[in-house]
């Protein structure tokens, strides 16, 4: 193993710049440790600094091959390249350095890379593109427009076969034939509120590259929320063919729609994407039971005691979900599969025929008994339940998920007695307010949850999980949204064809928390009043 003060004795002369003295040191450190990348590296480094280049790219290389997730190293190989005037070299170390960091979720530092990369090589389409992704991973759509389109515009004298007419006036009308460029702008331009052209773009993506399942999956999610339920639908069938979906992918056939008599046996439906998913989709299993559908159903466990207490339908079996990419149901009596989010294309769902009957999902009466006992005390004129986080590891959750300190000048009121529903990291936010009771650790899994929001008069929650169950229990439901939403709350709306007991709180502004809590406490006076 290294010895780490002889190491930092190198590096501090090093630091110092008495390069020779730091030189001598690190070569001795190298050969007692020839297999440590770290010397290795700063070997590179100090080479480097000292005018001997190419011994600068020969070791930093060797440093990267010992350790290629190393984004300093990356990070040093670049500088020394356009020391050497290599820009396209140079512009590869940044762009893997940007890889590195925002795989690491270091996405301020991801950009930077990539801009340095992107003034290297700005022709270069991968680097725009992963840019213009990561931006638009942290919400700075506008910026991703700016640097995707400057990517898309074509170079004087490129040939014709590189460049396609997109209309407009002058030369602004030819963009660049990348279907990457053209789907990450579409992104941004959904982003930004601006969908017809995001289905424009995401339609130029497709026309390059086919079978580009992101494509097809973001047309999708597009025209679902404007409403364009038959043609959306379509379009998500193509996430059966992504990485994401592969532990779907069964002995079995999937399913094409036959009718009970030509299937002649059950139907496997898969649960899909999140908590809230499985609940909202969970209404269209009984429609397959009505047709004759013999049906197991894929429960995750977390969501197991709730579908077993509340879910009974004649023709349903559940069946809890195992957690492989092997095929795990290889024991199970079944002809096909399908997925539930693939249920409302085989059932001809539109917004005219959506089934939005609630509840169909309850509650055991011991359950909610339970929970009316532990609220009997309460003589506040109303029992508000609050969830203000989502799941961390959702994509969005840093845009979906309203900080905790946002939500004081909606509890400050002492007529209402608040109660918390939140549950993970964010469940830990000290609220400074006397009415408030956090229910933590109490709520064991969605089934208490559930009993719980029964016993309560309206449930505020963001777009997540507990939004869905509280809905589907036809409990009174205030959601709060993004500016431009998941594509189930649709647009310029505040209802939900999918739930009638739910009113949506939209943002006015990309970001701006603060004016919906203000529409949230203002509603909540009036109707106090």
């Amino acid at each position: 193993m290294i010895d780490h003060n002889r190491l930092r004795e190198a590096m501090e002369l090093h630091s110092a710049g008495r390069l020779p003295e730091a030189w001598t040191h690190y070569e001795t450190l190298h050969r007692a440790f020839p297999d440590d990348p770290d010397v290795t590296h700063l070997m590179g480094v100090l080479a480097g600094q000292a005018g001997n280049l190419q011994e600068s790219v020969r070791l930093i290389e060797a440093a990267i091959k010992a350790r290629p997730q190393a984004a300093d190293y990356h990070k040093n190989l670049g500088i020394t390249w356009q020391r050497l005037e290599d820009k396209p070299k140079a512009a590869a170390c940044f762009l893997r350095m940007g890889d590195i960091l925002s795989d690491e979720s270091r996405f301020d530092e991801a950009i930077n890379a990539y801009v340095q990369a992107f003034q290297f090589d700005p022709r270069n389409d991968q680097i725009a593109n992963n840019l213009g992704a990561t931006l638009n991973r942290v919400g700075r759509h506008a910026e991703a427009k700016e640097w995707l389109m400057q990517a898309m515009k074509p170079e004087p004298g490129m040939p014709e076969a590189l460049m396609q007419w997109h209309g407009g006036n002058g030369p602004e009308g030819f963009l660049r034939q990348s279907p990457s460029l053209h789907l990450n702008y579409g992104n941004s331009l959904c982003g930004t509120g601006e969908f017809d052209d995001a289905i424009r773009f995401y339609r130029n993506a497709l026309a390059l590259k086919p079978d580009s399942v992101q494509a097809h999956g973001n047309l999708a999610l597009t025209l679902l929320l404007l409403g364009r339920y038959e043609e959306g639908w379509r379009e998500f069938e193509w996430r059966w063919k992504g990485d994401d979906y592969k532990r779907a992918i069964l002995s079995r056939p999937m399913w094409a729609g036959e009718s009970p008599e030509e299937l002649g046996g059950k139907l496997l439906v898969l649960s899909e994407q999140g908590y809230g998913d499985t609940i909202q989709f969970a209404r269209f299993v009984p429609m397959l039971a009505e047709r004759g559908y013999d049906v197991l159903l894929e429960v995750k466990p977390e969501l197991m005691t709730l579908f077993s207490e509340g879910f009974h339908h004649d023709r349903v079996t559940l069946v809890e979900a195992r957690p492989s990419m092997e095929d795990v149901y290889a024991d199970l009596d079944y002809k096909a599969f399908t997925g539930m989010v693939s249920l409302p294309a085989h059932l001809g769902i539109t917004l005219d025929n959506l089934p939005n009957q609630t509840p169909y999902i309850t509650v055991s009466d011991e359950r909610t008994e339970h929970w009316a006992r532990r609220f009997e005390n309460d003589r506040s004129r109303l029992k508000i339940g609050l969830v203000w986080g989502g799941n961390p590891a959702h994509a969005r959750n840093f845009q979906r998920s309203i900080p905790a300190p946002g939500l004081h000048p909606l509890l400050d009121r002492d007529d209402v007695t608040f109660y918390s529903l939140q549950k993970g990291p964010a469940a830990r936010w000290p609220f400074p307010h006397q009415n408030i009771v956090v229910l933590d650790h109490e709520l064991h899994d969605f089934a208490d949850t559930a009993a719980a929001m029964k016993n309560l008069d309206l449930v505020i929650s963001v777009d997540t999980g507990a939004a869905h169950l509280a809905a589907s229990l036809n409990v009174l439901t205030w959601v709060l949204v993004t500016k431009v939403p998941d594509w189930r709350w649709l647009l310029d709306r505040p209802d939900s064809p999918w739930y009638p007991s739910v009113r949506l709180f939209r943002q006015p502004r990309l970001n701006d928390w603060d004016a919906t809590i203000a529409e949230v406490r203002q509603a909540l006076d009036s109707w106090l009043a």
